[in-house]
């Protein structure tokens, strides 16, 4: 009898370090999502400086939030907006932008994880935010496939971001759409 309960328990501990591995790799695959991000917005903000420091202030913010703030700023400059691969660059970045949220629960989130009957894994994530006066706990729940989903389209979104912000540095700053110059056919080559 003690060798069967012994059993039951080495197999449901074997059951619970493979669950728990499986929310640590999903978790970190998230995070090397952000960090592939977070280089592309860098690179960008980089990009920028050198090309439109002498126009306008490109912030080069530390933390993650401010580079997003920044570069969102910075694609609503109007020289920016000529370029031509800056619209689809900013909509990109927008569409990341709601996955801010995600990002501060999982790098900064305590994090707990719960097993179902099924042996599928739930993780809650608690954030503590301090403010100036105020103290505030924010909490997200995710289950296992909600969290493959999410992997899936935050993947998606961060490939999209860097290939929009890729295009937009390779096209150069001279390169605009601006109503005031239309461009003229080109002339004839003569032999």
């Amino acid at each position: 009898m003690n060798a069967i309960t012994l059993n039951l328990v080495e197999e449901a501990a074997r059951g619970w370090e493979a669950m728990d591995d499986q929310v640590h790799l999903w978790r970190g695959r998230c995070i090397d999502c952000f960090t592939e991000a977070e280089r592309s917005i860098s690179q960008t903000l980089i990009f920028l400086r050198e090309h439109f420091g002498h126009e306008f202030v490109v912030k080069q913010g530390h933390l993650f939030g401010q580079k997003l703030t920044d570069l969102g700023e910075a694609f609503a400059q109007p020289k920016i907006q000529e370029i031509k691969t800056a619209k689809k660059a900013a909509q990109a970045l927008e569409r990341f932008v709601q996955y801010a949220e995600l990002r501060k629960d999982l790098c900064h989130g305590d994090m707990t994880v719960y097993a179902n009957r099924q042996g599928l894994w739930l993780a809650q994530f608690k954030v503590i935010c301090l403010g100036s006066q105020t103290v505030k706990t924010h909490q997200m729940v995710i289950d296992h496939d909600s969290a493959d989903e999410t992997l899936k389209l935050l993947r998606k979104t961060v490939q999209s971001l860097c290939k929009c912000l890729a295009n937009f540095m390779e096209t150069p700053p001279e390169s605009t759409v601006s109503p005031s110059s239309p461009s003229a056919p080109a002339a004839p080559a003569s032999r």
